[in-house]
């Protein structure tokens, strides 16, 4: 219920590059085996494998313009058949990787190229939506990373947006979006008799 402190990982104010120390971490993402990949991030450009316990298996990435490599990760999504996109704000791309028989590997599958500044991800059973800044939109894509849909968000206020820094959707179908930059989130309720074809699902879970 979050009234105890259960683990700290890292330590306050002191950033580094190995096992237990990070530099500007972004995300976290689980795979269903209860591993947890931690996005870090903006100094380290690595993502980070750790076990259900939170120790230490390895990492994958780096920095460089080379595919699997990092100038920014930013944001960290899991789909079915071991499929882990990886978002590469500063890079304006996405990395693709498939988990292995080997828990502390990451193969590299493929990679994304033609966004501004790609900011969060959620994957769904098919395909995957993101949010991409320049302009400010949200982006449909399927798991060969072709372009199914996009939709471009308005920056006019009242309910306008400067970033879709995060985002999420709920069961109902109910889309909450994070704008960093106006400082505030916002939740929109699907229209009625909308295509469901362009309706963000909720992020996908193992069954």
């Amino acid at each position: 219920d979050g009234s105890e402190l259960l683990m700290t990982l890292g330590e306050k104010l002191v950033p580094g590059n190995d096992a237990t120390h990070f530099g500007r971490p972004q995300d976290v993402a689980f795979l269903p085996d209860g591993r947890v990949l931690i996005a870090d991030g903006l100094d380290n450009h690595r993502v980070m494998i750790m076990d259900e316990d939170l120790n230490y298996l390895g990492e994958f990435g780096g920095f460089g313009e080379e595919p699997g490599q990092f100038n920014g990760i930013h944001a960290l999504g899991v789909g079915p058949n071991g499929l882990v996109f990886a978002l590469d704000r500063s890079g304006g791309r996405i990395n693709v990787f498939r988990t292995t028989d080997d828990p502390a590997r990451m193969d590299f599958v493929d990679v994304w190229d033609g966004f501004t500044l790609p900011l969060d991800i959620i994957v769904n059973e098919d395909s995957i939506w993101i949010t991409d800044l320049g302009p400010l939109r949200f982006v449909n894509l399927d798991f060969e990373g072709n372009y199914r849909y996009t939709w471009l968000v308005p920056s006019a206020l009242p309910d306008g947006y400067i970033e879709v820094h995060t985002f999420s959707v709920d069961e109902a179908l109910n889309l909450y979006g994070g704008d960093n930059q106006y400082g505030r989130s916002q939740k929109f309720v699907p229209k009625p008799g909308i295509d469901p074809n362009l309706i963000i699902q909720p992020p996908w879970v193992a069954k």
